[in-house]
């Protein structure tokens, strides 16, 4: 997540944080640690959400490895800061997010805000790294904003949302999302045997696909 200008003139620069509500992290945190197996790891692609990995650390099966991969090295240092010292086999990886990940032994995989700064054609092979690391019965987890195929619903959206803070409630880049739909065939094309909504709110949607 670089804070140089993005390589994509219309995919917006990546920043610091992926604000979103408390009862949509909460859920996030809840089903990850229904799905994280004891001896499998947990991945975290993009540190964008900074209460996230502690959230986790202190609910999570201790022989669970937590792994965030994020293209920040001062991102990973603080998400490295934030968890402590607590005994728990971790990784911190520098990588970028646009190509296939080294992803193995997941039990499961949390995209928050990750999609949206990833250019079109490079999201399904992003997908398919993410199911090819995870195991049969694994799970994505994925926070983004998606868009409506009615631009008005977008518009009306970007403006209930805009007093999170969050930049990426704002319109053009809602417009710039994929539909609801649109993800849920990119998750089959890859491979993933279920795919379900768990959460949203307005232009914000929570995704879980099974593999």
């Amino acid at each position: 997540m670089s804070a140089q200008p993005s390589t994509f003139p219309n995919i917006p620069v990546r920043d610091n944080t992926f604000h979103i509500p408390t009862d949509a992290q909460s859920m996030l945190t809840g089903l990850a640690c229904d799905f994280a197996v004891p001896g499998t790891a947990l991945y975290e692609i993009g540190h964008t959400l900074p209460e996230l990995l502690p959230a986790l650390h202190g609910r999570l099966d201790p022989l669970v490895e937590l792994v965030s991969i994020d293209e920040s090295a001062r991102r990973l240092q603080g998400a490295r800061c934030a968890v402590g010292r607590e005994p728990r086999p971790m990784r911190f990886l520098n990588s970028q997010i646009d190509d296939a990940l080294p992803i193995k032994n997941a039990s499961v995989v949390i995209m928050a805000g990750t999609s949206r700064h990833v250019h079109p054609l490079h999201r399904t092979p992003l997908l398919a790294s993410v199911h090819q690391g995870l195991r049969a019965g694994g799970c994505v987890l994925i926070m983004e904003m998606t868009r409506s195929r009615e631009s008005l619903l977008n518009n009306l959206y970007a403006l209930h949302s805009r007093h999170t803070g969050n930049a990426a409630y704002a319109t053009d880049s809602i417009q710039m999302a994929s539909t609801l739909d649109e993800e849920r065939e990119r998750l089959r094309r890859c491979g993933f045997r279920s795919t379900d909504v768990f959460y949203q709110h307005y232009a914000l949607s929570g995704l879980i696909a099974i593999k």
